[in-house]
């Protein structure tokens, strides 16, 4: 596994630590058996579970001015098909830019943005599959990066109060 730095996360790990809506946040984001627009984060099986279009808002203030976006879109494409779009950010506040010795040369921002375009379909009554294609680009100062994943989902919906997720 790759070793985390003493005193920085790893690129993109904030994907894992904010959930796409106050639902899934709620849950401690253990939300991959649950349906929806919101699912495609977590879960793009989960966007099978979809009975219409369904929208997600969410907006997160941080400390020190930064703040998290959310906004997920879901729309039936066929009786059991769903396509989803899904759109995160994470910036930061201003934060002071110094030299090597201590010298204020300005100052900088943060910004992480991903880009999902989702796939859900109920294949059998007790068995859903999906798909996301992410975009992610994630900027500090004057350095950048962008990269691109590709998410499996599958499920069992809830039966009796019990459901069951593998992203």
């Amino acid at each position: 596994p790759r070793q985390k730095s003493a005193n920085a996360g790893l690129p993109g790990e904030w994907l894992a630590l904010f959930g796409s809506n106050a639902r899934e946040a709620g849950l401690a984001n253990a939300s991959v058996a649950l349906g929806g627009a919101g699912s495609a984060y977590a879960n793009p099986a989960g966007l099978a579970e979809g009975k219409l279009g369904e929208a997600n808002f969410m907006m997160a203030p941080l400390f020190s001015g930064g703040q998290y976006n959310a906004v997920s879109l879901s729309h039936p494409l066929a009786p059991k098909r769903y396509l989803g779009i899904t759109l995160l950010s994470l910036s930061s506040g201003e934060a002071e830019q110094t030299d090597a010795l201590g010298q204020t040369r300005g100052s900088f921002k943060s910004q992480n943005v991903a880009f999902l375009l989702s796939f859900g379909e109920r294949l059998t009554s007790n068995f859903n599959f999906g798909f996301s294609v992410k975009a992610i680009k994630q900027s500090i100062a004057d350095y950048s990066a962008s990269s691109f994943g590709l998410d499996l989902g599958f499920q069992m919906p809830a039966q009796e109060g019990f459901g069951f997720g593998f992203d």
